[in-house]
């Protein structure tokens, strides 16, 4: 962690430790996260450490500080917001924020599927993994969960490609509606997560229903994500 930053975190941490709890501690704390995330990325699960206790404390005291629970909500949820680039986890809860908790997809799974977040979060990370193998029963969201990982990937690196191969076109056709559900309607949170993280990247720039493909940032012969069926 850059020292300079790592001083101002421990004078923040210090006035709590004196003071008690106090919201524009914890802003300043996430603040200086912020900071630390555009300019000093290696450290990053450093600053998720931070991130994450900014989040407990926020949590708690929506609860605990009813006449202050909506500024407490919110830097909630810029917490989450915040790391959602560099923590799939983190995307995938705040991509759902809008939903009813039981129309989500990760959080009321999130006991059984915390294992795969972690494991797709070290294949992006890892500069030597290249696969990963997943097996599970039918039913259980493997698929949902690895077309939230593409769309991941799609903000952080909208100009790669990437392809959803199934059994049938059918199937694809499935697919293909279900990224462009989550690229843009409101119920999801991609487009603001978008323009929040790639503000000088265009978004969708071209779709086609029957190709089944979607193209981020430019057209081409090579769109960003492809679905296809090997019937």
């Amino acid at each position: 962690m850059r020292s300079d930053i790592k001083k101002s975190i421990s004078g923040v941490i210090q006035n709590l430790r004196d003071n008690g709890i106090s919201f524009q501690d914890y802003d300043d704390l996430l603040l200086l996260c912020q900071v630390g995330l555009l300019q000093d990325v290696e450290c990053k699960s450093e600053y998720k450490y931070y991130l994450d206790y900014v989040k407990e404390i926020a949590l708690k005291e929506v609860v605990g500080d009813k006449l202050h629970a909506e500024m407490w909500r919110d830097l909630y949820w810029r917490s989450i917001k915040l790391s959602a680039y560099h923590f799939f986890e983190d995307y995938l809860l705040y991509m759902e924020r809008k939903r009813p908790f039981e129309k989500r997809f990760y959080e009321p799974r999130a006991k059984t599927q915390k294992l795969i977040v972690d494991d797709l979060q070290k294949l992006e990370d890892s500069n030597s993994q290249k696969m990963y193998c997943l097996s599970e029963p039918s039913r259980v969201g493997k698929s949902t969960m690895i077309v939230f990982f593409l769309t991941w990937i799609v903000l952080r690196h909208p100009l790669s490609h990437s392809a959803m191969g199934t059994h049938s076109g059918m199937l694809a056709d499935h697919f293909y509606k279900e990224f462009l559900d989550i690229f843009t309607t409101p119920e999801y949170c991609f487009e603001e997560l978008y323009n929040y993280f790639q503000p000088d990247v265009p978004f969708i720039e071209d779709k086609s229903a029957e190709k089944m493909t979607i193209s981020f940032a430019q057209r081409g012969d090579f769109p960003t994500i492809t679905c296809r069926g090997i019937d």
